[in-house]
C-alpha cells in the first residue's frame, strides 16, 4: 500500500507533464541578468484563470526535480530540485491575478540555460513558456549591450509620453472650442 502510494507520487509530475503537452500554447522569452542579482523569469496567464498545475523546470538538469511544482492549492516542495531550494519563489506567492513569474535569487553562471513554465488551467488548456536566461558578469557587458538593455524601455516610455502629449493637446482644443461662442454671420 505504502509502496504504491510512493510510486504514484513519483509518477505524478510525469503524468502532469504528459497532460500539459496536449492542448498547449507556447511562447519564448529572453532574459539577461547579472551575477549575484535576483532575476525574474516571466510567465503569466489571463487574470481570473484558475491554475490547476504549475511547473517551473529546467530541461537540461541532470537530476530529477523542478524549480517549483504547484498543484492546486499548494506548492509541492518535495519535488523541488536541491540546487534551487531556498533560491526560488513565485513573484506572486498566492499565484493570483495571472502572475506566475518565478524569482530566481542570487543567480550564477551555472543558472544560464533554458527554463520552462508549464501550466494547466481548469478548462484543460495548457500553456508553455520557454525562458532563455543568460547570466553575465558586470564587467563582461559591452556598452552596446547596456544601451540595448536600457533601450528596451526607451521606446515604450517615448510612446507613452507621445500619447499623453497628444491627449493633452486634444483636451485643450476641445476646451477652447467649448469656451468660444460660435460666430454669427451678419449678412
Amino acid at each position: 500500500m505504502v509502496r504504491s502510494r510512493h510510486i504514484r507520487l513519483l509518477l505524478l509530475p510525469v503524468l502532469w507533464s504528459h497532460a500539459l503537452e496536449s492542448h498547449t500554447k507556447a511562447s519564448h522569452r529572453q532574459v539577461v541578468s547579472l551575477v549575484g542579482e535576483d532575476c525574474e523569469l516571466p510567465c503569466s496567464v489571463d487574470p481570473g484563470s484558475n491554475v490547476r498545475v504549475l511547473q517551473w523546470s529546467r530541461p537540461d538538469l541532470d537530476h530529477y526535480g523542478y524549480l517549483l511544482f504547484y498543484r492546486h492549492p499548494w506548492v509541492r516542495s518535495h519535488y523541488q530540485h536541491p540546487d534551487y531550494r531556498a533560491r526560488v519563489q513565485p513573484k506572486d506567492p498566492g499565484l493570483n491575478h495571472g502572475e506566475l513569474s518565478l524569482v530566481l535569487k542570487n543567480v550564477t553562471h551555472n543558472d544560464t540555460g533554458t527554463y520552462e513554465c508549464r501550466l494547466l488551467l481548469d478548462n484543460n488548456i495548457g500553456s508553455k513558456t520557454t525562458v532563455y536566461l543568460t547570466v553575465k558578469d558586470v564587467n563582461s557587458w559591452s556598452e552596446e549591450e547596456v544601451s540595448t538593455t536600457r533601450g528596451h524601455l526607451a521606446f515604450p516610455v517615448a510612446t507613452l509620453l507621445f500619447l499623453l502629449l497628444m491627449m493633452i493637446m486634444l483636451f485643450i482644443v476641445v476646451l477652447k472650442r467649448r469656451a468660444t461662442p460660435p460666430q454669427q454671420d451678419l449678412n
